[in-house]
């Protein structure tokens, strides 16, 4: 109670509240307005009798979202023979190996952060937690193949400023980070002497106040863009990349695997944004 709502044009206080019935007090500043039955009633402030005595006030019961982890493995084995062959550039085929097989992983674990999609896992089933686009579901939209637009881009910032978001990174397709340049090369000035040609834009100044990191990605998936808050969305280490050798069964030089586990978070699901399916033509 002591809300203080707008519906349509009227402001009406609210005295008390049972359930899912609310008292008001009409006409509390301004005039008497009909109103139809779907109509939303916005909470615009609070006002409290002097010298009330304390009342419950509403509230929301929060609820949080939930994802899962992923393990990443991968089983390196090195025969006696291919260990022992000298090769010009590969002091050693073991380290080798396990060095592509972390850079193998780490970028399967890029992937993931986009197309991961949350299951839980079973005695059968590994266990797989979602990425963005599992996450993201209500600021998604699609350009039915138009081409991208600056006004696309403050659009979606302020569908989640006006959220309570401040997306402060875009995660973005190569065509995409081409078409932004293209956007802003009519407002760079270079020096006369200046070689080098070219526009490279890596921040956006949006008219919101938003200072916007743009990053070019080549796991984006193309014609798409994430745009994010990065104080509510990242990825978890559970157990970090690393090696470990593992019993051998056969005459080997080397059997062991390269493993980690790890989770990813998105938070307040409506401070971000994904527009996708712009032209990579024009």
């Amino acid at each position: 109670m002591g809300d203080v709502l707008l519906i349509d044009s009227e402001y009406m206080w609210v005295s008390a509240v049972s359930g899912n019935t609310i008292t008001v007090t009409r006409e509390f500043a301004g005039t008497q307005a009909t109103h139809a039955n779907s109509v939303t009633a916005n909470i615009v402030g609070r006002a409290r009798l002097e010298g009330a005595a304390a009342g419950d006030g509403h509230f929301t019961a929060p609820t949080s979202g939930y994802n899962y982890s992923s393990i990443f493995q991968k089983t390196i084995e090195i025969a006696r023979s291919n260990a022992l062959i000298k090769r010009y550039g590969i002091a050693n085929v073991v380290d080798r190996q396990i060095d592509k097989n972390l850079e193998e992983n780490l970028r399967l674990l890029n992937l993931a952060f986009y197309h991961g999609v949350r299951k839980v896992g079973s005695g059968t089933t590994p266990r797989m937690f979602g990425g963005l686009i599992n996450m993201l579901s209500t600021n998604v939209v699609s350009n039915a193949s138009a081409a991208l637009t600056r006004k696309n881009i403050e659009d979606d910032m302020q569908t989640c400023w006006a959220a309570g978001g401040k997306p402060g990174l875009i995660l973005i397709d190569a065509w995409g980070k081409r078409k932004i340049a293209s956007f802003y090369e009519g407002f760079v000035m270079t020096e006369r002497s200046e070689m080098l040609g070219g526009v490279e834009i890596d921040r956006i100044k949006s008219p919101l106040g938003i200072d916007t990191v743009v990053v070019v990605d080549r796991d984006v998936p193309a014609g798409s863009y994430f745009m994010l808050d990065t104080q509510f969305v990242g990825g978890i280490t559970i157990d970090p990349f690393f090696e470990e050798p593992l019993g051998k069964s056969k005459d080997t030089a080397y059997y062991g695997q390269v493993v980690g586990e790890y989770g990813f978070v998105l938070a307040a699901e409506t401070y971000h944004a994904r527009r996708h399916t712009y032209s990579t033509t024009v």
